[in-house]
């Protein structure tokens, strides 16, 4: 029998190579304190790694998940945690404690990596993903003016590029959330597929690999643009020097490579025959092949081989109050509501959700926008 050998996502992409730190991203970081929310995560993980080398004065890990929190204290420090661990046990849905997580911290930079990023669970739970996604994301914003912050970073996803689904309309409205930000230098970025995330194909495919299963793909013309987690935040790094306005930074950087094929190079990588594969059919709003951009978007290159900036335009008159609608929704945990609210926003969601959904009738609380049960009022 041929012994399995695991491959790592970086034999599979040998051209995804990380770039090394620039000097403009070492001036941004060295001697400044950094904090990464979602820092349990895959790409929060990944950008904690490349900050260590840079000398910040401090990297603040800010998650709701104690236990991988605790592992990325192992790897840093070697140890568990102290009193002085840099670690901040923090949900970015509650304002309040986020504001003293801050104002603990006392940050510079700011990286926003907390997320929701399942395409298929969040068009279950779309409460969750406007309430992660969207309201954490105005959150970090309103936390980051409130205590001086420097630069922020918001990391989006190419599924904000005229959206289909809950998640890339929860994706799309949080670099809404971040544009017009006066006297914060900010920006939001879109990427592809960090190969090797947590709750990604990756561990579909290794999985189903290892235990002798037919592995599942949904079509077997998707392609998707493949890069390492390691890529992924270099590139990130380099948008946060970019940042300026609330401006959107598109990563065209990845490699774009078929699924089925994905599959034979893990194979041929790990030393086994090709397995069987089980076409599933596409999610609800899943594209056969993602872009990175929006017919209706204007972009321009930037100095970054791979790197497009589209301007910062003005949000609408009433976006405001359609958040404060969909906040309520969200918060009544009225998925229908959150739904219809994002589908009135969306036209891609809209054409997809169909005539079915009745029109909205959710009627907000009063003043300036919810007052959240559990998680505090909007923030200002």
């Amino acid at each position: 029998m041929t012994q399995y050998r695991p491959p790592r996502p970086q034999d599979l992409l040998p051209t995804s190579q990380p770039r090394p730190g620039s000097a403009a991203v070492r001036a941004l970081v060295a001697g400044r304190r950094v904090l990464v929310t979602g820092a349990a995560g895959s790409v929060g993980g990944a950008l904690v790694r490349r900050l260590v080398p840079l000398r910040p004065a401090a990297v603040h890990l800010l998650d709701v998940d104690e236990s991988r929190l605790h592992a990325q204290q192992l790897e840093l420090t070697g140890g568990g945690f102290t009193p002085g661990s840099p670690v901040l046990l923090a949900d970015v849905r509650d304002a309040r404690a986020l504001d003293a997580a801050f104002a603990r911290a006392e940050p510079d930079v700011v990286l926003h990596a907390a997320a929701l990023k399942h395409v298929a669970l969040l068009e279950q739970f779309g409460c969750a993903g406007v309430l992660t996604n969207v309201w954490g994301t105005q959150n970090v914003v309103r936390a980051s003016h409130a205590h001086g912050v420097h630069a922020l970073l918001h990391v989006s996803s190419d599924k904000a590029a005229d959206p289909t689904t809950v998640l890339g309309a929860t994706q799309r409205l949080a670099e809404l959330v971040v544009r017009d930000q006066g006297g914060l230098r900010s920006a939001s970025v879109r990427f592809g597929t960090a190969l090797g995330s947590r709750g990604s194909f990756w561990d579909t495919l290794v999985h189903q690999t290892a235990a002798g299963l037919p592995v599942t793909v949904t079509d077997p013309d998707a392609t998707r643009s493949l890069l390492t987690l390691d890529a992924a935040a270099a590139l990130l790094l380099e948008v946060a020097v970019l940042a300026r306005g609330g401006e959107t930074y598109a990563v065209d950087t990845g490699e774009r490579v078929r699924v089925v094929d994905l599959v034979h190079r893990y194979a041929q990588a790990a030393g086994l025959p090709v397995p069987q594969i089980s076409v599933t059919g596409l999610h609800p709003g899943e594209k056969r092949h993602e872009t990175l951009v929006a017919d209706s978007e204007r972009w321009r290159p930037t100095d970054l081989d791979g790197v497009l900036r589209s301007g910062a335009a003005p949000r609408s008159p009433g976006f405001d109050r359609v958040l404060s609608r969909l906040y309520a929704a969200a918060d009544d945990a009225d998925e229908a509501g959150v739904r219809r609210l994002l589908g009135e926003q969306f036209a891609g969601l809209r054409a997809r959700l169909g005539d079915d959904e009745a029109p909205d009738d959710h009627v907000p609380r009063s003043g300036p926008g919810p007052a959240l049960r559990v998680l505090g009022p909007v923030p200002a």
